[in-house]
């Protein structure tokens, strides 16, 4: 009989914590939800930021270049109080201005280009500075990708090496009986950014042949950019690959 007390004392003690437990295990997970939702309610309530989802492409030309910028990403706005709500790609305009030959700016590409490309090859050199605007506010591109496609036209091909060709000459020299190096003079394209300073080079792209125009492609990371038509050599070679291969002494027989 004493031995069957004891154990209904036992299983009741058992019985109160096994309430308590539950009953804390109610209280804590309803005192992380009330955390949870109190932390996350001015994100919930919280207005969205004024911005605009670019997945457009903006064209440009001018009597020299045509360019278009192929835009990812989402731009905002550099002054929240001009902020518009509901804004769309559609209404984003690009603001090009070409630099002045006079500037500070186009002064430090051209000393830049010359010193990378030389003087007597160099052409042309533009030197642009990119606002993109919406209803008349700045907008900021910085989360943004912009991917630039720039090419020659043809009449500034054709006009460059009308040029050229007075003070340039075919230089063939026979290498073998059938084989010659053509050393061909042939319009570049080369994309700089950067401002004063902080010029760099990025991509470069060639004709193939006097005849040809030429596309460059590159990546903006900056509000300015420079662009340098010149003229430069395009050899022609004659590639033979030779190699070691090991064969049997004796003819496979199957």
């Amino acid at each position: 009989m004493k031995g069957k007390v004891i154990t209904n004392k036992y299983e009741k003690i058992h019985r109160r914590r096994r309430i308590w437990h539950r009953i804390i295990s109610v209280l804590s997970a309803f005192t992380v939800f009330v955390t949870t939702y109190a932390l996350i309610l001015p994100a919930i309530t919280m207005e969205p930021s004024a911005g605009i989802k670019m997945d457009t492409i903006i064209p440009y030309e001018n009597d020299h270049l045509s360019m278009n910028f192929y835009i990812m990403g989402r731009a905002g706005f550099e002054n929240e109080d001009e902020a518009v709500k509901n804004a769309n790609a559609e209404g984003v305009k690009l603001d090009v201005k070409e630099l002045n030959v006079k500037s500070e700016t186009y002064a430090n590409y051209l000393k830049y280009a010359n010193g990378s490309i030389g003087t007597d090859d160099l052409q042309k050199l533009f030197a642009f500075n990119l606002v993109f605007t919406y209803e008349g506010a700045t907008l900021n591109m910085d989360k943004c990708q912009i991917k630039c496609e720039v090419t020659a036209k043809q009449a500034t091909v054709e006009e460059g090496f009308v040029a050229l060709n007075k003070v340039v000459e075919q230089n063939v020299k026979p290498l073998a009986d059938t084989q010659k190096e053509n050393n061909e003079k042939v319009l570049a394209l080369t994309a700089f950014e950067g401002v004063v300073g902080d010029i760099s080079q990025r991509e470069t792209a060639y004709a193939v042949t006097q005849s040809d125009s030429v596309t460059l492609e590159t990546e903006l990371a900056g509000k300015t950019m420079a662009i340098v038509l010149y003229s430069t050599t395009n050899p022609v070679y004659t590639v033979q690959y030779y190699s070691h291969a090991t064969v049997f002494n004796t003819p496979l027989s199957w």
